[in-house]
């Protein structure tokens, strides 16, 4: 694949719902790791950006509605508050790139908030995935086991990250 192929690719598709892992190794392998890393942070905030959008004018009313007829509540939070949570529930594993950013925008932050948690957030969190995607392609096998554990030490830390939630 060309190299705008896979730019476009990530562009495009994760607005729409694709998984965002394979393409972020995808910048890895056909860009290397800072490159890859550097593209992918200079794309996430667009992806953030259409998925405030698309919820705040379609979704959002809606959403609010079905809650209110529902009868259920949502807990308000100071916005320091707010932004801490947003920052963790954008940062933990679990949900889908595409669903966290079209859930972030329903908690009523601004989009400048929306976009500073889940672009530091989840790019923290997917420059693992830009190195596993380089290591995998020059068989960088240390690259490979540090890219590994690392992933798997975000994935093991949500239990902790989520219990002290709860006690918040």
């Amino acid at each position: 694949m060309q190299p705008a192929g896979v730019v476009a690719a990530f562009i495009l598709l994760p607005v729409f719902g694709f998984p965002v892992s394979p393409l972020l190794a995808l910048l890895g392998l056909k860009f290397g790791p800072v490159s890859g890393a550097l593209i992918m942070c200079a794309i996430m905030p667009l992806h953030l950006v259409v998925a405030f959008w698309v919820t705040r004018n379609f979704l959002y009313d809606r959403f609010h509605t079905l809650v209110r007829k529902k009868g259920i509540r949502i807990a308000s939070r100071p916005d320091g508050q707010r932004f801490r949570m947003a920052f963790v529930f954008m940062a933990v594993p679990g949900l889908s790139y595409t669903l966290k950013n079209h859930l972030l925008p329903l908690s009523g932050m601004t989009l400048s908030r929306c976009v500073l948690a889940g672009w530091t957030a989840q790019a923290m969190t997917g420059v693992p995935f830009v190195v596993l995607g380089y290591a995998v392609s020059g068989k960088h096998l240390a690259l490979v086991l540090a890219a590994v554990v690392l992933v798997s030490a975000v994935f093991t830390q949500r239990k902790r990250v989520m219990e002290f939630l709860k006690k918040r």
